[in-house]
């Protein structure tokens, strides 16, 4: 009998596997960063939230929708409002009153926040598409690469963000901006006939919206920008469930996008990225398979393994790993995130000889030593101190079976 992990339980976050880079260390062109103004009672920005999406439809793994509630028709309730001091401090107002902004209506959005040969970095939701051809035909000196995982036990996102420059930035000090979006929003909007697939009874759905920066107005600063500069960046989030204060439009991490993008300094974004929010672990999924449910408790690796013969009637599924049966059960790895050393227990059925490796998120063997495994509980502890801040994996592996965990490690 085999385990088969099924589709959509990948054994690493975000679909990552141990061999792949997170930012390409090959020259890339820049993707679209718009940063749509727009309100729940602005008539027109319905058109503008349906132009935004059909170029991301146009052009898939391109373009980065960040949909900022503010200004007057940002005002009542329900809140969806951005704020960097908790409560006052708007984000989207402080950012359409750049200078070189010129906002004169919504729905306007900045693209990358550049100029594109312009005046002015706000554009009508009209030039769009011609606008992103500019963009998208530029190289860009820098690779972003994002995932991001929420941890419902301690109620926090956890966020790793890496940049690879494979040129020169223009300028000596760059900013890196980390926030969040959610999808699924529903609530009042005026015009919403303007985006029809949106409306549901009288409600519209508000996608992409701007719920939080992790990083504070303008980022935080990259100091080294010369070819061949790696970054890694963990940011850890506290979930705030009322997060616009009127109990309305509640956070649903899981419908949670974050994004990342790295800008020359407080405009001229140079290249950006995004990821879904994965549910790391504490979380209940059930497995239904003809007449038999199982009940599987979420782990940290987001991981899930089910034991069946597969069989297929009317349609197909996809296998992306087998493994053989594992001895092992009770796993946990503490503390996550840690600030430098880690400790791992579980249980072994059997006897076994092990060897432990951690795996650093971009393919690279950072521990390997053997570990003796005794039948009942073991412990093993993991000195990541000499580490870098970022992801990790650490892997037991044993004759009768293998361990993965996702490690963070926060310095």
């Amino acid at each position: 009998m085999k385990k088969i992990l099924l589709l959509g339980l990948s054994v690493s976050i975000a679909g990552i596997s141990f061999g792949q880079k997170l930012a390409s260390k090959n020259a890339e062109n820049k993707k679209v960063v718009i940063e749509e103004f727009t309100g729940k009672t602005c008539g027109w920005c319905p058109a503008g939230h349906k132009a935004a999406d059909e170029l991301a439809a146009k052009k898939p793994g391109q373009i980065i929708i960040i949909n900022t509630h503010s200004g007057s028709y940002a005002t009542g309730t329900p809140n969806y409002r951005v704020y960097v001091d908790g409560s006052t401090i708007e984000y989207g107002k402080v950012l359409y009153q750049l200078p070189r902004v010129g906002l004169t209506g919504f729905p306007s959005g900045t693209m990358n926040r550049s100029l594109l040969g312009g005046t002015k970095t706000a554009k009508s939701y009209g030039n769009y598409d011609s606008e992103s051809d500019k963009i998208t035909s530029e190289a860009s000196p820098v690779n972003i690469g994002v995932i991001a995982t929420f941890d419902p036990v301690a109620a926090k996102i956890i966020v790793y963000v890496e940049a690879y420059y494979t040129g020169n930035s223009n300028t000596a000090t760059n900013k890196l901006s980390v926030g969040l979006l959610q999808d699924g929003i529903m609530g009042p909007q005026s015009g919403m006939s303007k985006y029809p697939a949106l409306v549901v009874g009288s409600e519209y759905t508000h996608n992409r919206m701007h719920r939080a920066s992790l990083t504070g107005q303008w980022g935080e600063d990259i100091t080294t920008t010369s070819s061949g500069t790696v970054v890694a960046r963990v940011y850890e989030w506290d979930v705030i469930e009322d997060i616009g204060g009127d109990g309305k439009a509640n956070t649903v991490p899981q419908d949670m996008i974050v994004y990342a993008f790295v800008a020359e300094g407080q405009e001229d974004i140079m290249n950006g990225a995004e990821a879904h929010v994965t549910v790391a672990k504490g979380a209940v999924d059930v497995i239904t398979l003809k007449k038999m449910a199982n009940m599987v408790e979420s782990d940290p690796t987001n991981s899930e393994l089910a034991t069946f013969d597969p069989k297929t009637e009317g349609g197909a599924f996809r296998v992306v790993s087998v493994e053989e049966r594992t001895n092992f059960s009770g796993i946990k790895l503490y503390p996550n995130p840690t600030t430098g050393s880690s400790t791992l227990t579980f249980s072994s059925e059997v006897n076994d000889n092990a060897v432990v490796r951690v795996i650093s998120v971009t393919g690279q063997e950072m521990v390997n030593f053997s570990n003796d495994v005794n039948v009942g509980d073991n412990v093993i502890q993991v000195d990541m101190t000499s580490f870098e801040s970022g992801y990790y994996f650490v892997e037991v592996t044993g004759e009768t079976g293998v361990i993965t965990r996702q490690q963070v490690l926060k310095k």
